[in-house]
C-alpha cells in the first residue's frame, strides 16, 4: 500500500476501569493495590508514549473516570468506552475517531506494559515504513502486546488469549506480511502472581533500582508482597 511520505500515527491506549482491573492478582494484592497497580501502570505507558515526538498524538478509550482525567491531562483525546466489552471492541470504538482525526496510522498497546521504551516503540513506527501491519508478542499467554496498522483497520483485532497467532493469521488472510518485532520491554506486562518483581513494577535506571511512580510505592503498603 502506497504510503504519504509522513504518515499521521495515532498512538490508542484502551484502558479498563482500574476497579475492576488485573483481578488475577488477587491472591496477592487487593482491590486498592490492585488498582494503584493499574493507575501506576497506565501512567508509566502514558509518559513514554509522550517521549515520541513521531505520533501525531495519542487517543485513550475507557470509561474509568479516573483514567479518562489523567489522559485528558496529557493532551489525549478520550474516547469513551461504552460497551467494556475488552481490547478489541475498545479499538473499534476508536476507529471512528481515528478516522476524523485524520489518522493515517494506528499504534495500539495496552495500559499494563510499564517497561515498554521510547525506543521500542520507534522501531515499530519504523517498522510501519515498509510493512502496513507490524507485531510484537506478549511473554507467556501469546497474546498481542503491540498492533501498529495502516490504516488502522487494515485487519480485524482479535485479542485475548493467543492472540498474536490470530493477528498472524487475519494480516496473511489480508494478503499483508507483518512486522514482527522483538520488544522484550513492551512483551513483559503484568497479569500474574509470576510476573511481579518485589510485589510491583521496577525499573533499572541510572540511579539503580527504584518504583517510577508513587502509586507503585503505595500498591506495595496495601499487599503488594508477592
Amino acid at each position: 500500500m502506497d504510503r504519504p511520505r509522513d504518515l499521521r500515527i495515532w498512538a490508542v491506549v484502551p484502558v479498563k476501569p482500574f476497579g475492576v482491573a488485573k483481578q488475577r492478582l488477587a491472591a496477592v494484592l487487593d482491590a486498592d493495590a490492585r488498582a494503584m497497580l493499574a493507575r501506576g501502570m497506565f501512567r508509566d505507558v502514558m509518559a513514554t508514549l509522550a517521549q515520541l515526538d513521531e505520533l501525531a498524538g495519542i487517543v485513550v478509550v475507557t470509561s474509568d473516570a479516573v483514567a479518562a482525567e489523567i489522559a485528558a491531562g496529557q493532551g489525549a483525546h478520550v474516547v469513551p468506552d461504552r460497551e467494556n466489552a475488552g481490547v478489541s471492541r475498545a479499538l473499534a470504538q476508536a476507529i471512528p475517531v481515528l478516522k476524523e482525526l485524520g489518522c493515517d496510522a494506528m499504534l495500539a498497546l495496552p495500559a499494563d506494559i510499564p517497561y515498554a521504551t521510547a525506543a521500542e516503540l520507534r522501531a515499530a513506527i519504523a517498522a510501519l515504513s515498509d510493512h502496513d501491519v507490524v507485531l510484537a508478542p506478549a511473554t507467556g499467554d501469546g497474546g498481542t502486546n503491540l498492533l501498529a496498522a495502516h490504516p488502522p483497520d487494515a485487519i480485524a483485532f482479535r485479542f485475548g488469549q493467543d492472540s498474536f497467532a490470530r493477528h498472524l493469521a487475519a494480516a496473511r488472510a489480508a494478503g499483508l506480511a507483518p512486522a514482527i518485532l522483538d520488544l522484550p520491554g513492551v512483551s513483559r506486562d503484568i497479569d500474574s502472581p509470576a510476573d511481579l518483581r518485589d510485589g510491583m513494577p521496577w525499573r533499572a535506571d541510572d540511579i539503580g533500582m527504584r518504583p517510577r511512580h508513587p502509586d507503585y510505592r503505595s500498591c506495595k503498603a496495601h499487599g503488594g508482597g508477592a
